[in-house]
């Protein structure tokens, strides 16, 4: 497929700090990109650069094949082709539904048969056209939302960019809203950044995930493979719930103490941290060459299992256990060989910006 979106060396630094640190991104056609990352990761100024409401201080972005932004380029955000939805809804409140889905339209120049044919089209396709003639303030928050999507969906743009549009909305209403994104984005085969700091609605959307930290983009891939193979801690622990065991690499071999831990995915590196999920736990016969221990300090339970904290000497595990265990219980458990992510140890963490 051929990129509709790229970034090269992107920098911007904001207040004296550096924001973003020459980022390279591409985005394919009509591919659903999520990043995500912690406040501050730079996040919402990438995007921000993408459509023009920010300049770099360096580097190029091309949109849809064409520079909207380089040495000598930098078109205005009226003409790049790019769809923003704030975190914030950000609709006019004193113009009716329709009049704020029709406002840029013809901003743009479009006819009045074509500008009514548009918002009848936006407003159907977000389940919402029975509303063209209410104000914003007589709207819910998730039909606030829904006006936002259809107001850029409805100008076409080449790349739409999502800016946490969940994050106001209430919790029992982000899981549909999120499916309703998700089609509607499908329906139209419209490219798509969505920015997010919550792994599991980036996860559901996204074709391919980002996860972001510092201004710099850590790891890039399908949503499994982050999840299944981080490249580093901070990955592996910002994408849920993730357990870490220092040690020592020799050949296939993980050595903790007194631990061994048979791996799939040697690293290179002598110290390098195992990482596994709480899910990935297992009765400790099914892998016996693989088998941890620790004593239960805590037993919640979480709907489908119960979820418990285990302590081997200085070291604390959380495992996923079919049935209720005791406090103050030892229990052995193993993990299998290809659900074992190793990572390069990490260095003390450098402080936020």
């Amino acid at each position: 497929m051929a990129t509709w979106l790229e970034c090269r060396a992107v920098a911007k630094r904001l207040g004296g700090k550096q924001v973003l640190e020459g980022l390279d991104l591409a985005v394919e056609k009509g591919e659903i990109l999520s990043i995500l990352g912690p406040s501050g990761s730079g996040k919402t100024t990438l995007i921000r650069l993408i459509a023009g409401l920010a300049d770099p201080d360096g580097g190029e972005i091309d949109v849809a094949g064409r520079a909207v932004f380089g040495p000598r380029v930098n078109v205005p955000i009226e003409r790049r082709g790019v769809g923003y939805v704030f975190q914030d809804y950000a609709v006019w409140p004193h113009m009716t539904v329709a009049a704020n889905v029709a406002f840029g339209l013809e901003m743009a120049g479009l006819g009045r048969a074509e500008r009514d044919l548009r918002v009848k089209q936006a407003l159907a396709s977000v389940h919402i056209g029975e509303l063209a003639d209410r104000f914003p303030d007589q709207l819910s928050g998730g039909q606030q939302q829904r006006l936002a999507l259809a107001r850029s969906l409805a100008m076409r743009p080449e790349v739409l960019l999502l800016d946490e549009p969940l994050s106001n909305v209430d919790a029992a209403l982000r899981e549909h809203l999120r499916l309703e994104i998700l089609q509607l984005v499908r329906a139209h085969g419209t490219t798509a950044i969505y920015i997010t700091h919550d792994q599991s609605e980036a996860m559901a959307l996204c074709d391919r995930l980002a996860v972001m930290q510092h201004g710099r983009l850590l790891q890039t891939g399908a949503p499994e493979e982050l999840y299944r193979r981080p490249n580093s801690q901070f990955v592996a622990s910002f994408l849920g719930s993730a357990n870490a065991l220092a040690g020592v690499m020799e050949g296939s071999v993980f050595t903790a103490g007194g631990v061994q831990m048979r791996t799939n995915c040697p690293v290179p590196g002598t110290f390098v941290e195992l990482m596994f999920r709480p899910e990935d736990a297992l009765v400790a016969e099914a892998y016996p060459q693989n088998q941890l221990e620790g004593v239960v300090e805590a037993c919640m339970f979480i709907g489908r299992c119960w979820r418990l904290t285990l302590r081997a000497d200085t070291t604390m595990f959380q495992i996923d256990w079919p049935h209720r265990v005791a406090e103050q219980t030892t229990l052995a458990f193993s993990i299998a060989p290809d659900r074992c992510a190793l990572v390069p140890r990490e260095a003390e963490p450098r402080r936020d910006f």
